[in-house]
């Protein structure tokens, strides 16, 4: 039970960032991947399967965004649930 509740608390954190100011939160690498994940399911494919760095998705790379994510040659690595919150935050926020 200990980490679920530290899960929650992680994926709680990420969203008040996200409500707080997205570009505060695109400071980080790991804010950038959590927009780029969002992004990526929003277009329809998974970003399980594919790296940011994949050269079918050029046209959804930006000067903002792109340049701050980490690991762009490795698929996500975030849990399904986080997945889910970053797509339902990249459409509230239009990113």
């Amino acid at each position: 039970m200990q980490q679920v509740k530290v899960l929650a608390f992680d994926t709680g954190g990420t969203v008040l960032d996200w409500h707080a100011g997205l570009t505060t939160a695109m400071a980080a690498w790991g804010s950038a991947r959590y927009v780029w994940d969002g992004r990526l399911e929003a277009a329809g494919f998974n970003p399980y399967r594919y790296p940011p760095a994949d050269t079918r998705f050029e046209t959804l790379h930006d000067h903002n965004i792109y340049p701050r994510i980490g690991s762009k040659y490795a698929p996500t690595i975030h849990p399904p649930t986080a997945e889910a919150i970053f797509l339902l935050v990249t459409r509230v926020s239009g990113s």
